[in-house]
Parts: C-alpha cells; structure tokens; sequence
C-alpha cells in the first residue's frame, strides 16, 4: 500500500500561507511578522520568498519560498539560511533569478 501524502495547505494570501505551513510543520513564530518579498523570477511571477519573523525580533526570522497558483498561496519550503540558490529553487520547482 503506498503511503499517503498531503498536499500542502492553502490559502488566499501569503502571510495566511505561511501560517498554515507553520502550523502543519510545527513552527513556533509568535506575534508572526510578514516582510522582504522578493520576486523570485522575472519569468514567473508567481514564485516569491517572505521573511517571516517574531514580533519585534527581526533576527529571528525564517525564509519562506510560496507559489501562487489561481488565487491561492502555498508554501513550497522553507529555511533559516539566507534564501536559496539558483540550483536549490530549481529543484523545487521554481525558476531561477533572472
């Protein structure tokens, strides 16, 4: 029997986005604060990296890669590290920087 795999939540806007993934993934950002989009292809708009952060501690913070498909933002992945490289957001299905 194959194992079944959930589809990442989805929501109407990113910062709605990121809180699901948080809340599915078991990240813990209180007082969640939402800055930094950066448009991750001139290609594609519809990839983005946010920086999400706790209240007043923006050193804190987590970088999130969304996709937005009809409307609807999903969380593709996330890290602590300073964002992706070119090679790293090409494997996860996003284009690279332009």
């Amino acid at each position: 029997m194959e194992e079944e795999r959930s589809l990442p939540p989805v929501a109407s806007t990113e910062r709605e986005a990121i809180e699901r993934y948080c809340d599915e993934k078991g990240i813990d950002i209180p007082e969640l604060t939402v800055s930094g989009e950066k448009e991750v292809s001139a290609v594609d708009p519809a990839w983005e990296v946010d920086y999400a952060f706790p209240g007043e501690q923006e050193s804190l913070g987590v970088f999130f890669l969304l996709h937005e498909t009809d409307g609807e933002w999903t969380v593709v992945a996330h890290t602590d590290e300073v964002g992706w490289t070119s090679a790293e957001l090409q494997a996860l299905g996003a284009l690279p920087i332009l």
